[in-house]
């Protein structure tokens, strides 16, 4: 078996809690937000590894991390057997050459001050100086070629004369443009209408196979994970709670809280239905996240080592973990 291009390893970050002056005075106790507490995963190359859940579980605090872009509290990121924390100067500059993210908002990521060209061609200004200007052009007008862009049409034009779905596959053409080994995608069709986000998941794997790129999609939805991933892990309140091959954890959740996700799925059938399981209360804070396992409080199953144990990550069937005392 070949080893994982990007491995994970106890991955933990905390932010600390900004405070009022008073009560920075009456306590002298720091707090933090504990965004992602302790997480492993191994991505294969070539794969897309989805990271599901709800919205602050820490999905997009770790795809930060995986690239970088903010110090880790505590663990590794290794790449190609790397420790990418560890690096400096021009060894991390190139790996974060071939590590590259798409973001969740289009509206955003792009200058509005920039034309389409210079937008594209920003990462190869600063990486590729050893570049002439004819050849920087030729690889920008591929890259939006890949991403079914005419570059005749775009290029002069600034990203507010383009819809959302068009400014997407900039982003996209920017990312590749510097033909990266790992793409982060964080929720790259959240943003967008539903009538163009099959036509972007579907570039995407396009991508991926003419490429062979190795994928780290984070979603809330899981009708995109079983779409396009072919290994899967679910994240609340910064644990992984499951993780396998997406048609194992999918077909066969076993974690009370993937089986209540998986529930309130729609099924494109009206003729057929299934029970659908509440997840009742809020999610606790991130900042006194509860005793023992974390889902706890909401989990219809818990039981007395729930509230006082934290579970271990168990493996139930080959590459399928869950983190549950019910399968201990």
């Amino acid at each position: 078996m070949k080893d994982p291009i990007l491995r994970v390893v106890n991955l933990k970050k905390y932010f600390p809690l900004r405070r009022g002056f008073i009560e920075t005075l009456l306590s002298r106790r720091r707090l933090y937000v504990r965004a992602v507490d302790g997480i492993s995963f191994n991505v294969g190359e070539g794969k897309v590894f989805c990271l599901a859940g709800e919205s602050g579980c820490g999905k997009t605090t770790t795809a930060r991390l995986i690239l970088r872009l903010i110090p880790p509290t505590d663990g590794k990121v290794y790449y190609k057997g790397v420790d990418i924390f560890s690096l400096k100067g021009k060894e991390l500059k190139r790996v974060r050459q071939e590590m590259q993210m798409i973001f969740q908002d289009p509206y955003q990521s792009l200058n509005p001050r920039m034309r389409i060209f210079d937008i594209v061609n920003e990462p190869l200004d600063i990486n590729r100086k050893d570049l002439s200007y004819e050849e920087k052009r030729e690889i920008v007008y591929k890259a939006l070629e890949d991403v079914r862009l005419d570059p005749e049409e775009v290029v002069d034009k600034f990203p507010h004369e383009l819809s959302g779905g068009e400014r997407q596959r900039v982003a996209i053409a920017r990312a590749l443009v510097l033909r990266p080994r790992v793409i982060v995608a964080d929720e790259p069709v959240s943003m967008l209408d539903a009538s163009i986000r099959v036509s972007i998941l579907n570039l995407l794997m396009d991508l991926k196979e003419k490429y062979n790129l190795t994928m780290i999609y984070i979603t809330h939805d899981l009708a995109q994970v079983r779409y396009l991933g072919d290994d899967m892990a679910v994240m609340y309140l910064g644990k992984i709670v499951e993780m396998g091959p997406v048609d194992e954890v999918l077909d066969r959740p076993v974690h009370p809280y993937t089986q209540a996700l998986i529930s309130n799925v729609p099924i494109p059938d009206p003729t057929l239905s299934r029970k659908k399981i509440v997840i009742r209360g809020e999610v606790p804070s991130p900042v006194n996240p509860p005793p023992g396992c974390r889902f706890h409080p909401r989990c219809p199953y818990a039981r007395e080592i729930c509230r006082r144990e934290e579970p271990k990550i168990l493996e139930i069937e080959k590459g399928h973990y869950v983190a549950c005392h019910l399968y201990e």
